[in-house]
């Protein structure tokens, strides 16, 4: 069974507000180009996209990673009452490493994932949809 990874964006655009971007993944290279992505390119081809804000960037994270959940649960990727079901890594930058979230998180300087949730966040916050 593919084990998900999450690659997380943030930013802090004003105080008090944090937002993310959460990108899902097989823990697989994919087979398909990540160059040059855009927000409907990555809906089609990823298992989740998705955009939260909160207060605190702990929250945000946590939202993205609880709407990410359900968005596989959705799409019958997760299926409850399995007998395994697949774990889900966050992908975080290292400067998140000691924080706390919902789902498991693994700091990493590179990753694909990573590039594509910045991507994702840069677009959303640019107004693409």
């Amino acid at each position: 069974m593919k084990e998900l990874q999450t690659g997380i964006a943030h930013l802090q655009d004003v105080p008090g507000l944090h937002v993310v971007s959460a990108v899902t993944w097989y823990n697989a290279q994919p087979d398909f180009s990540t160059h040059g992505m855009t927000i409907p390119y990555m809906k089609k081809v990823l298992l989740a996209v998705i955009f939260t804000q909160g207060e605190s960037l702990r929250t945000a994270i946590n939202a993205a990673a609880q709407r990410t959940v359900e968005r596989l649960f959705v799409k019958r990727i997760l299926i409850p009452g399995k007998e395994r079901i697949p774990q889900i890594e966050l992908l975080v930058k290292p400067v998140l490493k000691n924080e706390t979230f919902l789902l498991p998180h693994c700091p990493k300087a590179q990753h694909w994932l990573l590039n594509a949730a910045d991507r994702a966040l840069d677009a959303w916050l640019k107004g693409e949809r």
